[in-house]
């Protein structure tokens, strides 16, 4: 039976073996494919970082720009704490140039310090052979105590500090021009190179033990930074030697004409500046060219704005013969004023039938300022003197001199008879609002006072005040109708004081000394006046303000008035069962008010106007809402002469304005009352 029994475990028992090497084999291949998938995902990210890196270097002339790109994206990559760049100057003495931290590090941007990411004395000596220092805990590390100090100091457990070499002007322009031919992926150092800095990756949070994919990534966007670095030094080099050229053209130029016609061209830049009469510009010019060239004849032409005739406005000549006034046709010489018209100078010989008649060598330059042509100069001298180039240069720069101070005299003009015109329109409005504000307020104050007369001699005969404590549904047709004209006049008579306040503003006629305004006591009594309104629209009223608010020097009228017209404005447009907050802070001598009203929201293109006279948001309800669109005017008008500033923003179901005041106002502001 033992023999039967032992026989029947034998294949159970080999079953068991084949399938133990089995799964033995399958954990082998699924390890294996998981380290694959690892690597594949690893080397993904990192040609993705390395894509990333190269386009900034290729974007970013701007060495400082570039490398704040960069080490934003190697933080990203790595999910480190901070990866900084540090410029080293001299002495072994640099600074942080460039840095990306996570929130809640200290930024270590621009700070100045000896021997960063040093371990030892030794350190900086490897960097520059390009050795790249992995340092898992820096209290285990090779370190002086000094340095582990200010290493803690930042909160810094764990770094990885990779060199930045920097090669000769010889090697960068190599790199420069083949780099993006060889797509680099690892470092580039060279045992002759200089070294330029550190690229630096911080952990805070706790210890890290550095990957060695992590150092390979990083040690090829070291080599795509270095490259930056010597793209951005070719560039300075480049503009150093364009300003020396630029010298250098200026340098002969100015030698070119400082023989003969310096003081020439000096003497008419001088004229042409001075004058913004477009006569006198174009007879300067005839007049200074012809002496100074020794011509015959020199005339000038103003083109019309169609460009089919040329008027001759200023001459110089030698002769008893004249052209001013005269009208040139274009179309009867069209092969010469197309050049013109193109802005082409020309020069030639006419042609005389009469043999009494001396030909004469013709220069014809166009007047002409950004590719618009104004009109042209003609200059005539003897056949055989021909024009010389350095007579054409002189023409050429007189021209463009010219050209510009005709447009200058024309802009003149034309901005003269604008502000003119603005003058008298704004006289005009300044005149007709005053007048007709003046002669409404006498008629509605009387209104008024015969409203609230009328309202006695009612009360009187019917006890029409108890009305008003009614419902408005239960309240009588007299005292509904006597409240509609009676809200319908107060609105008209703060329209009025609306537009006087604001004339008074532009005048600046009136004078209020400041006072001390008590924030604590004034602000509550302030929103307090506006619960009753506030419930009747179902709407909640509050106020945020610290206790130890201090008071606030000023005009406390015009403060009230402010804080008035932005909470019935807030009171106005907010929807029942909505909030109106209102928030009081102090800060750095200056108080913040900011009042919110949930429910609504302005569109954009609506705020830039909102404080501008008489405007009205389109899409709110003109005959719901009333106003007249000055509150908002006359508010801003307030403020600055409060010596403060108003904001306004709007998000999604929520707009609020802030007031940004003073706590010492300016000791004299203008009155409105």
């Amino acid at each position: 039976m033992e023999m039967q029994l032992t026989e029947c475990q034998t294949p159970e028992r080999e079953l068991i073996a084949f399938l133990q090497a089995a799964n033995q084999q399958l954990k082998e291949e699924i390890d294996f494919r998981l380290h694959a998938e690892i690597d594949m995902r690893q080397k993904a990210e990192q040609a993705q970082l390395m894509t990333a890196v190269s386009q900034y270097v290729r974007q970013f002339l701007n060495l400082k720009e570039c490398l704040k790109k960069i080490v934003a994206e190697v933080r990203q990559f790595l999910q480190a704490d901070r990866v900084l760049i540090y410029r080293l100057s001299t002495e072994q003495v640099g600074s942080v140039v460039a840095e990306s931290a996570a929130a809640g590090c200290l930024s270590m941007l621009g700070f100045v310090m000896r021997e960063f990411g040093a371990v030892n004395e030794n350190s900086l000596e490897d960097y520059c052979l390009g050795h790249i220092q992995a340092i898992e805990n820096i209290r285990t590390a090779d370190m002086a105590e000094e340095r582990i100090k200010l290493l803690e100091f930042f909160n810094i457990k764990s770094m990885l500090v990779v060199p930045l070499i920097v090669r000769d002007e010889k090697e960068a322009a190599n790199n420069a021009n083949n780099w993006q031919n060889s797509f680099p992926y690892s470092c580039f150092f060279s045992h002759s190179s200089n070294l330029w800095g550190l690229m630096v990756v911080h952990q805070c949070s706790c210890t890290r033990k550095w990957k060695s994919f992590e150092i390979d990534a990083i040690s090829s966007v070291a080599g795509l930074v270095e490259i930056a670095i010597q793209q951005d030094q070719l560039f300075d080099t480049v503009q150093k030697l364009n300003a020396a050229l630029e010298y250098q053209i200026e340098e002969h130029t100015a030698q070119l004409f400082k023989l003969n016609f310096e003081t020439i061209l000096k003497r008419i830049s001088n004229k042409l500046r001075d004058s913004l009469d477009e006569n006198q510009i174009l007879q300067t010019v005839v007049q200074e060219l012809g002496i100074a060239l020794s011509l015959k004849t020199c005339n000038s032409a103003i083109y019309s704005p169609e460009k089919k005739t040329a008027i001759i406005c200023s001459e110089y000549t030698t002769s008893s013969r004249t052209s001013l006034g005269q009208v040139v046709q274009m179309s009867d010489n069209p092969e010469l004023y197309r050049q013109l018209l193109q802005g082409q100078h020309f020069q030639f010989c006419e042609c005389i039938l009469n043999p009494n008649q001396k030909p004469s060598a013709i220069l014809a330059y166009p007047i002409f300022y950004d590719k618009e042509i104004i009109g042209d100069l003609w200059l005539f001298k003897s056949a055989e003197e021909k024009f010389s180039e350095i007579e054409i240069q002189l023409v050429q720069l007189v021209a463009s001199q010219c050209a510009l101070a005709i447009r200058q005299a024309r802009l003149y003009q034309a901005e003269k008879l604008q502000v003119e015109e603005f003058t008298r329109l704004n006289l005009l409005k300044d005149d007709f609002l005053s007048t007709i504000s003046h002669e409404l307020r006498t008629p509605l104050a009387n209104m008024k006072m015969a409203l609230q007369m009328l309202a006695i001699a009612l009360n009187q005969e019917r006890a029409f005040f108890a009305e008003f404590s009614k419902p408005e549904e239960e309240r009588s047709k007299v005292a509904r109708y006597f409240q509609i004209v009676r809200n319908e006049c107060e609105r008209e008579i703060r329209l009025i004081e609306d537009l006087l306040d604001l004339q008074k503003f532009d005048s600046k006629s009136n004078r209020w000394a400041k006072g001390i305004i008590d924030l604590p006591h004034v602000l509550p009594k302030i929103v307090q006046s506006f619960q009753q309104q506030t419930q009747k629209k179902q709407q909640e009223l509050l106020l945020d303000m610290p206790g130890d608010l201090p008071a606030l020097v000023g005009n406390p009228f015009i403060f009230k008035r402010i804080l008035t017209e932005l909470l019935t404005n807030a009171c106005k447009y907010t929807p029942s069962g909505e909030k109106i907050i209102i928030k009081a802070r102090s800060e750095d001598e200056r108080v913040y008010l900011s009042f919110t009203n949930t429910g609504v929201e302005i569109p954009p293109e609506e705020l830039q106007q909102i404080f501008n006279k008489f405007y009205r948001i389109p899409k709110a309800n003109r005959w719901q809402q009333g106003g007249t669109g000055l509150g908002l005017a006359v508010v801003q008008k307030l403020t600055e002469e409060m010596g403060g500033s108003i904001e306004v923003a709007s998000t999604t179901s929520q707009t609020y304005f802030k007031l940004n005041l003073p706590l010492n106002a300016p000791s004299i502001v203008n009155n409105c009352s």
